[in-house]
């Protein structure tokens, strides 16, 4: 049962005023609890997503089954938790617990989810990961909310995983095919530095200036079909999560450089394709992004609007189950499951542009995702609320700057 609290704000966000949102002024990945956001005026006439109470109920219940799934008494073995903690249990546990206002037992769960893949996984491997495996919010937010993780792990987090060098990428980190690994060595740095850890270099050369360039070339890559700049060539591939992947990490590059005062183009190319070495093919499209929230913009219309499969079928599938086609040669399939993968990326750019399409197709791709996402393992559990939370966070700040709110 949600436990009620009088409520402050801390930014843009509201909080209630219990111990757990008393320790969040260092944590800055703040999550806001549910409520309505009535507004008035002609731009804005809706409350929250018409699914929200769905994904609320279903976040209870099988939260607390995947919760005690990680319970070490249990009689589950450590390789099967390990299989389902995949996607981060820690950071799904800790999100919900503030969301929900309780603590206990979402961070309990938690850190039995952090120690399996602490102790399972990453201390047997002196924490060199397979990229994929890489997970830093679980082990940032218990630094922040617990306190019981030193910054040593964040920054080995940052620095162990494959591809975490330059070096390893060089010649193949701008091509699609590693958009995740680099999304998540990203999003690694983002959160060892708000832990206090200086920005990386390799060599002399910020890494960071040359991860944030790959990104943009992955967008490239999926918006144009084309491998020219990159060390290979091939046909087009696009999975609209990785998508979820790569913006979310552009995303919280961007806000934390805004946070710092430091210019989040500065890393950006702005036009592609980039020359990786071994020239441009003169034919290959051109395309002019002047900022990592155009790009962003530009491939969430397309994705939504004129996105096309292999099989020539659109991209966004409107029928019984809303979703996006999951791009694979073999197994071309309706992926509802993994909405929640990508619908905060809209509503970070409702937020930033105040522009309604992106509300209403957030909100679309959001009440398909909460309706028809899995949870059947641990994998998917996490899938669905990985992000679910920034999503309802980016919206509301989008309806705070842009509509006539009511008073709470």
């Amino acid at each position: 049962m949600r436990t009620k609290h009088k409520k402050f704000r801390i930014g843009g966000a509201i909080f209630g005023c219990n111990r757990i949102a008393n320790r969040l002024a260092s944590v800055a990945l703040l999550i806001i609890p549910a409520m309505g956001c009535a507004a008035t005026g002609n731009s804005c006439d809706f409350e929250q997503p018409q699914q929200l109470r769905v994904l609320e109920d279903q976040m209870v219940e099988r939260g607390h089954f995947w919760g005690r799934y990680f319970d070490p008494d249990n009689d589950v073995s450590v390789r099967q938790k390990f299989d389902n903690e995949f996607y981060d249990s820690a950071n799904t546990f800790f999100r919900i617990g503030l969301y929900l206002e309780e603590e206990e037992p979402w961070f309990t769960y938690a850190k039995w989810a952090n120690d399996v893949y602490r102790e399972f996984y990453l201390d047997p491997n002196d924490w060199h990961t397979a990229a994929w495996r890489r997970s830093s919010y679980g082990i940032y937010l218990r630094r922040e909310l617990v306190g019981d993780v030193p910054i040593r792990q964040l920054e080995l987090m940052r620095d162990k995983p494959a591809f975490s060098k330059i070096i390893e990428g060089r010649g193949q980190g701008g091509a699609e095919h590693r958009s995740r690994a680099i999304a998540l060595a990203v999003e690694s740095h983002v959160l060892a530095e708000r832990a206090g850890a200086d920005r990386a270099a390799e060599r002399g050369v910020l890494q960071l200036e040359t991860f944030v360039p790959w990104m943009g070339s992955h967008l490239y890559e999926w918006r144009s079909g084309s491998y020219n700049g990159t060390y290979r060539e091939g046909g087009p591939r696009f999975a609209p999560f990785m998508f979820g992947l790569t913006a979310h990490a552009l995303i919280e590059f961007v806000e934390w450089e805004r946070e710092n005062g430091r210019d989040p183009e500065a890393y950006w190319p702005k036009l592609f394709p980039i020359d990786y070495g071994s020239g441009i093919d003169p034919d290959a499209k051109k395309i002019y992004w002047n900022s990592i929230e155009t790009a962003l913009g530009d491939l969430a219309i397309w994705m939504y609007v004129s996105a096309s499969h292999q099989n020539g079928e659109p991209m966004w599938q409107t029928g019984r189950q809303d979703g996006f086609l999951y791009q694979d040669i073999l197994d071309p399939r309706l992926a509802p499951d993994l909405n929640l993968m990508i619908a905060h990326v809209y509503a970070w750019l409702w937020k930033e542009t105040g522009d309604k399409r992106f509300l209403e197709i957030g909100d679309e791709v959001f009440n398909a995702g909460a309706l028809y996402g899995s949870t059947f393992s641990g994998k998917h559990f996490n899938q669905q609320f990985r992000y679910a939370f920034d999503f309802l966070q980016w919206r509301r700040e989008g309806m705070e700057l842009h509509c006539s709110t009511a008073d709470e």
